[in-house]
């Protein structure tokens, strides 16, 4: 629940981010941008290469956020914010 409340507060600051509009953010559909995801919430460590920079994984287990910082196609792409 804390979760999705921060989640609806980061849509309200998307709405307008200078040039750039957010035209869609839905926790239905997985909270995606523009159809590309940007948070996936699973069990334990991401197992799945990043596609991007600035993803964001959460680990429901052990309570972690892990954000992607580089693309160099490995699972060591993920760094877990502490």
């Amino acid at each position: 629940m804390e979760l999705d409340a921060r989640l609806r507060s980061v849509e309200e600051r998307l709405q307008n981010l200078g040039n750039t509009k957010a035209l869609k953010i839905d926790s239905e559909d997985g909270y995606q941008i523009l159809g590309m995801d940007i948070l996936t919430i699973g069990t334990g460590a991401p197992t799945v290469v990043p596609t991007s920079g600035k993803l964001l994984y959460f680990d429901r287990t052990n309570r972690v956020l892990y954000v992607s910082v580089t693309t160099t196609n490995a699972i060591s792409d993920w760094m877990a914010l502490a």
